[in-house]
């Protein structure tokens, strides 16, 4: 009976107005929002009609990666922390903000990218036909959404396992064992594409086995999140990696019906703004960064993923006092950010990137 009574409370969602975020790909194609409701102008139409004359018909799954673990499955997610490196001696130390050249040998996280930018793409082309009303192009943008995601997801033998146990793992003598769970924040990019799943699932062009296999799949990544050695670190993290960690669980939690994950984490999230910025908004975290322009921002965007997976719960968080610390945040960076970092007085060893401002508030 409740399973029932849930299974009828999805479909009551799924019909409902989507709020959706997908804000990677909204910057990418100069897209907004109004409303929750993705805005298409004709430079947008023509930009989404270009990318997709271009986009490739390829394999994208975690079993293509040639590098390996020891101990990992071959279905398993795998990457090396970016910031560290080998000193020579076999032993490796962290260097924050300075890239590992050799984290690109690792193909797992290049292919998780690809995935989500596909899938993004093809989500919003399905509606933007959608909108135009031009059913048959639709419905092969949401058949190809389909292909990549059961290859991800869903297929036996290309499927990636529901864990990151070994994202971002560091090699080296002394290493093993070690548990980190910085890794997840590499998950990030689901939040597009279950936003994707929502948005195309809204307009009746979602195989119903398929959005069951996909809610299955985010709900055991949930339950690995929340149980797991690595999930309980990151959950504690007091930089944006916990921003991040909160964000992915309101995410998946709403896509997969854990309204108790929902509470708890929103409860979470009070106070972590409390923790995190200060009444006049610094990011005392962030700032102790050696790229803290960046870093700042990148807090803020994960706090305004939060802001769109509580909205689909019904939650404005804009009315929450604590959220006032994160409009002071944002007016504490915007002069700077709006100008490329110019007058930043904080470390900033690399260039400050525009579109990391501008992905905020799509």
């Amino acid at each position: 009976m409740l399973r029932s009574i849930i299974c009828i409370l999805f479909s009551i969602l799924l019909s409902l107005p989507d709020v959706c975020a997908q804000k990677v790909a909204l910057e990418k194609y100069d897209l907004h929002r109004k409303e929750g409701f993705v805005v298409f102008d004709k430079h947008g139409e023509a930009r989404i009609i270009e990318a997709l004359g271009k986009l490739k018909k390829r394999s994208l799954s975690v079993v293509c990666d040639t590098m390996r673990i020891e101990g990992a499955d071959a279905h398993d997610y795998m990457s090396v922390a970016p910031y560290w490196f080998d000193n020579g001696e076999g032993v490796w130390e962290r260097r924050d903000g300075e890239r590992n050249p050799d984290v690109a040998r690792w193909e797992d996280k290049k292919a998780l990218s690809r995935m989500v930018s596909d899938v993004s793409l093809l989500a919003l082309a399905e509606r933007l036909y959608t909108q135009k009303g031009n059913e048959r192009e639709a419905a092969v943008a949401a058949q190809r959404m389909s292909e990549i995601l059961k290859t991800w997801f869903v297929d036996e033998g290309t499927r990636m396992n529901p864990n990151m146990k070994y994202a971002q793992f560091i090699p080296g003598k002394g290493r093993e064992g070690k548990v980190r769970g910085s890794g997840l924040i590499e998950l990030r990019g689901m939040m597009d594409v279950v936003e994707s799943v929502e948005m195309v699932a809204g307009d009746g062009r979602m195989d119903e086995r398929l959005l069951s296999d996909l809610r299955l799949w985010f709900g055991e990544m949930v339950e690995w999140m929340v149980n797991s050695p690595q999930g309980k670190r990151e959950r504690l993290a007091k930089n944006n990696h916990g921003t991040w960690y909160a964000a992915q669980i309101l995410m998946y939690s709403h896509f997969c019906g854990r309204a108790d994950l929902v509470a708890q984490m929103q409860r979470e999230l009070k106070s972590r703004l409390v923790d995190q910025i200060s009444e006049d908004g610094e990011q005392k975290y962030e700032m102790e960064r050696t790229k803290s322009l960046s870093y700042c921002c990148f807090n803020i965007l994960a706090y305004e993923y939060c802001k769109d997976a509580l909205a689909k719960e019904g939650v404005d968080v804009t009315q929450w006092n604590e959220w006032r610390r994160l409009e002071a945040a944002k007016d504490a960076v915007r002069p700077y950010a709006e100008n490329g970092g110019a007058g930043w007085s904080a470390r900033q060893i690399k260039p400050f990137e525009e579109r990391e401002w501008r992905m905020i508030d799509r």
